[in-house]
């Protein structure tokens, strides 16, 4: 069971998709800032159409305003006061972008390198599978080979005890032979 060819286009595959989500990123973190800048200027142009409808009031008069006699600072100060928020807001969704893209990047990276790490892992696991495998059929044979030698040793055991048999039978013929001889030569 080989897994090298499968694994490397599959390797390849993710190296292809890695490097065209990079190449592309930079697309969208500029689409991105594009965006929010769209929508800063909606928001001041929306900002500024609100000003000027409450600056031509139909309801203004020629006397001075309570708050004017009171010493209340006029609501367009404040407006004026809050355009310097919309710059901060800015640098800051632009950083936020910036941190956003790189953060984007390290998660890219770091997926990249979590599906590397997982076909590695895949390989090993290929062949450890056939390791196994081979360890089972090693075992079998050992197994089948340990049979093989015990069933040989009885037989040997057999052999030797009919051999035995044969050498005592031999030995009393010999016995039995010398005596008659013994028998023969006393005559």
């Amino acid at each position: 069971m080989s897994s090298g060819p499968w694994s490397d286009v599959i390797l390849e595959r993710l190296k292809i998709r890695d490097e065209i989500e990079k190449k592309d990123s930079e697309y969208y973190f500029a689409f991105q800032q594009l965006v929010g800048k769209l929508l800063l200027e909606q928001s001041q142009q929306r900002q500024q159409a609100d000003d000027d409808e409450h600056q031509q009031s139909p309801f203004s008069s020629k006397s001075p305003s309570p708050s004017t006699v009171l010493g209340i600072e006029n609501e367009k100060v404040k407006h004026k006061s809050n355009k310097s928020e919309p710059l901060q807001t800015t640098d800051n969704a632009a950083a936020v972008a910036k941190d956003n893209h790189l953060l984007r990047a390290e998660n890219e990276e770091l997926i990249s390198n979590l599906n590397s790490i997982t076909l590695k892992n895949e390989k090993l696991e290929a062949i450890i599978k056939e390791k196994d495998k081979k360890i089972i059929k090693l075992e079998k044979l050992a197994s089948k080979l340990q049979k093989g030698i015990d069933n040989l040793n009885l037989e040997m055991k057999e052999k030797n005890k009919t051999i035995e048999l044969i050498n005592d039978e031999n030995l009393t013929n010999q016995i039995q032979l010398n005596v008659l001889r013994d028998k023969i030569e006393k005559r």
